[in-house]
């Protein structure tokens, strides 16, 4: 009974055909549309994009790569099972299915209750199953009957020994609010996923994305873009490349201006911000390890790791120095 209500059905040849053109109609679409820029992948945005080369150019290559191997078909086929409640009667039971999974996908996602009470012997006889059965990656998460007998670690020590691997994050990125936070809460709570981060496309819901909800970041999408504006409109030619810490600290870059403080000086010369330093420094192209008596030249690009309340102090350095001609 098990193995008919769970065996993966044949589909008819209209099915599989339809299904084919789809892929190579989408595939070709996304490989035209990245064509362009692949042509210039490191600068197909415009010499006057804040984004940084080796972005674009990942972007570009997504695109178009992404595109060529959906329509030729070298995507991951993905099998998931769910509320397995493996126990001692269990073992054989579930070999004719996972037979059919080994043939039709390429991972495996095993989503909860793996094990009966989530005794250890449990699951020794369930990743014995699955080793034996299936060659191909495992990602699981446990279930709160996996919690049960409070030896879940063991469980996860057992099943990680086989190469079955416990997903650790959950992001859900979704256009919907509601299915965001659905998403998170039940990772967090239903399958105990260890930190959880949501997309708040809506501010006027983000009161909601809170941990009792089962969210341990929530990005807030309006709130970041207002950031970015506020950025750009302070800081001048300073790009933030990474947010670090929840927003505390950023990695940024900046060219020195020629008319600025730290033009023409040593790094030790300069009064840098207590919470900052310098990572590198990019000269003609030239990557350079800043050291204390690295002088700074005139258009060299600094790449600095600075907390958010010395991001002005750092710009007032490495920027145009204010003038008399420009007060008036």
């Amino acid at each position: 009974m098990k193995s008919n209500f769970f065996a993966i059905q044949n589909q008819s040849l209209q099915t599989d055909a339809a299904l084919l053109l789809l892929r190579i109609v989408s595939g070709c679409a996304f490989a035209i549309h990245g064509w362009g820029k692949i042509q210039d992948p490191f600068h197909w945005m415009g010499s006057e994009s804040s984004i940084p080369g080796v972005l674009q150019g990942l972007a570009a290559l997504s695109e178009f790569g992404g595109g060529l191997a959906w329509a030729v078909g070298l995507l991951t086929r993905l099998a998931a099972l769910g509320d397995l409640h493996f126990g001692k009667s269990s073992a054989g039971s579930w070999q004719p299915l996972l037979a059919q999974i080994a043939q039709a996908a390429d991972l495996l996602l095993l989503a909860g209750d793996l094990t009966d009470y989530g005794y250890p012997d449990e699951a020794h006889l369930l990743a014995k199953e699955l080793n034996t059965a299936l060659k191909i990656p495992i990602v699981a998460v446990l279930g709160n009957h996996d919690y049960e007998a409070g030896r879940q670690q063991e469980v996860q020590e057992i099943l990680e020994a086989v190469g079955i691997h416990q997903v650790d994050v959950l992001a859900a990125v979704t256009g919907a609010d509601e299915d965001n936070l659905v998403a998170t809460s039940l990772a967090r709570f239903e399958f105990n996923v260890p930190r959880t981060i949501a997309r708040i496309n809506n501010p006027k819901n983000a009161w909601m994305f809170t941990s009792e909800m089962g969210v341990d970041v929530a990005l807030n999408q309006a709130d970041l873009m207002g950031h970015l504006i506020a950025e750009e409109m302070s800081l001048g030619d300073m790009v933030t490349l990474l947010k670090l810490r929840k927003g505390q600290f950023s990695l940024i870059e900046e060219k020195v201006d020629p008319e600025s403080i730290a033009a023409g000086k040593a790094i030790r010369e300069l009064d840098l911000p207590a919470q900052c330093v310098f990572a590198a420094v990019i000269r003609k192209g030239e990557l350079i390890i800043p050291r204390g008596d690295t002088v700074l030249q005139p258009a060299d690009e600094v790449l600095a790791v600075v907390h958010a309340s010395h991001l002005d102090d750092l710009a007032a350095l490495l920027g145009r120095q204010a003038t008399l001609a420009d007060i008036n």
